[in-house]
């Protein structure tokens, strides 16, 4: 199992604490900081607060059209990573979310070995890509 623990620092202004939904949104979905931080914010996520479980449904399910894998909940990562080897995803673990790309873990944080219990799995779609193209096009980030 690769991971990769490359920091994905947060640009200043943008410094927050517990901001690991963000970074993992940013991540999977190749979106800037910024713009992730921005979604999460519009659907109530304080600033240096972490992310309850509303509001990452509110991100993940509407905003962005993005599609739980449920089968997959309660499984060891090591397991999840087997059965996912290509797409985009956002994994929950208890307190703590990262990255899975292309059968690579994306975590800044540390402590998510083969055996972390996943609790949620969410698949980034076709229409998630073209949602997140226009939240960047939305903060004058990208065109469309």
């Amino acid at each position: 199992m690769k991971i990769e623990s490359t920091g994905y620092a947060a640009p200043s202004p943008f410094v927050d604490a517990s901001d690991c939904s963000i970074r993992a949104l940013a991540v999977a979905c190749g979106l800037r900081y910024e713009t992730a931080s921005a979604a999460f914010a519009s659907q109530g996520r304080a600033h240096g607060r972490g992310t309850d479980l509303l509001t990452t449904e509110l991100v993940h399910g509407r905003l962005l059209a993005m599609r739980r894998v449920r089968v997959m909940e309660g499984w060891r990562l090591a397991n999840v990573v087997r059965e996912l080897p290509k797409g985009r995803y956002v994994l929950h673990r208890r307190s703590h979310a990262f990255a899975l790309v292309d059968g690579t873990v994306h975590d800044w944080a540390g402590g998510t070995g083969p055996g972390t219990i996943v609790l949620r799995v969410w698949r980034v779609t076709e229409a998630t890509e073209e949602k997140a193209k226009k939240l960047e096009a939305i903060f004058g980030l990208a065109s469309v």
